[in-house]
């Protein structure tokens, strides 16, 4: 493995787990979603005998994951969130590892996988969200970071005042 994407992995999996991934702290999350699941679930059988369950749980597995990324959840009723959803099926159908995909769109580095259409638009779809983090993070709105984007930012932003300072 190469030294950047080793800082990159134990970063990201050191703040993951500070902010509760694969730790207690995260079951109210998969709690919550767990019980909007299961609503969802009995008001669809109440309409029609079968319920096909094929995509059901992406969006309460995109939604926990989601929460300590971004501190936000998809509503799944939202076009632009069938969307998104719909694109990020695929991106994982093609076999695209999400941290890869993630982290590049952190740093706006295109990934070594193949570029087309779908990448493009996911990518668009997360630096529009970065960039809001990023907005208010430099509003200085966000004191202490949440979310494992406020945290990728403030290192950043950390390290760019470290260069500019010492080097």
């Amino acid at each position: 493995m190469d030294s950047y994407w080793q800082e990159q992995r134990r970063f990201t999996l050191k703040h993951l787990k500070d902010l509760g991934f694969g730790r207690k702290k995260l079951e109210t999350i998969i709690h919550e979603e767990i019980k909007c699941l299961i609503d969802d679930l009995i008001a669809s059988s109440r309409h029609r005998k079968d319920v096909l369950i094929s995509s059901t749980f992406n969006f309460p597995i995109i939604n926990i994951l989601w929460q300590i990324v971004a501190s936000k959840k998809y509503d799944p009723e939202l076009p632009e969130s069938k969307e998104m959803m719909s694109k990020v099926s695929r991106l994982f159908e093609l076999g695209i590892p999400a941290l890869d995909f993630l982290v590049s769109s952190m740093r706006h580095r295109l990934p070594l996988l193949r570029v087309d259409k779908l990448t493009l638009d996911l990518k668009s779809l997360f630096r529009e969200q970065i960039q809001e983090h990023e907005n208010e993070y430099k509003s200085g709105d966000i004191h202490e970071p949440s979310n494992f984007i406020d945290i990728y930012l403030r290192e950043i932003e950390e390290k760019e005042a470290f260069k500019r300072c010492c080097i």
